[in-house]
């Protein structure tokens, strides 16, 4: 099993893989919401110029880009790439506390064969 004192098999001294990625997911997450915020603004706005009977070639012809739905699906990706880092993260960690694949699998609501493919998956660079 590794520890975070054994830089032969496990992570750097201080270094903690699960704690970082979920550093990481939590500053995505205070972005998205800042991101969401305006989102929402450009859309109570659309919605107004529709109300006034603006047509929507017109609003999307003096909107600037990113357009709404563009923001929405960056920001969605981006977020579920940090979730994602974080629930192999959280796998990994399971595992090396002595957690069972079957054990992990019952944990997370997903197959065995799905949290091997989680351990298998490359570790991310950071």
């Amino acid at each position: 099993m590794a520890t975070i004192d054994d830089p032969d098999d496990g992570p750097a001294a201080g270094q903690d893989p699960t704690e970082e990625s979920l550093e990481v997911l939590v500053a995505e997450l205070t972005e998205a919401v800042e991101v969401l915020h305006l989102v929402r603004e450009r859309a109570q706005g659309v919605l107004h110029r529709r109300a006034r009977g603006e047509s929507y070639s017109d609003i999307l012809r003096s909107t600037k880009r990113p357009f709404i739905a563009e923001t929405l699906a960056r920001t969605m990706g981006e977020l579920a790439e940090a979730g994602s880092r974080y629930r192999r993260a959280q796998v990994r960690a399971l595992r090396a506390e002595g957690f069972s694949v079957p054990d992990i699998a019952v944990l997370f609501g997903v197959t065995r064969q799905r949290v091997s493919a989680l351990l298998e998956e490359r570790r991310d660079p950071g």
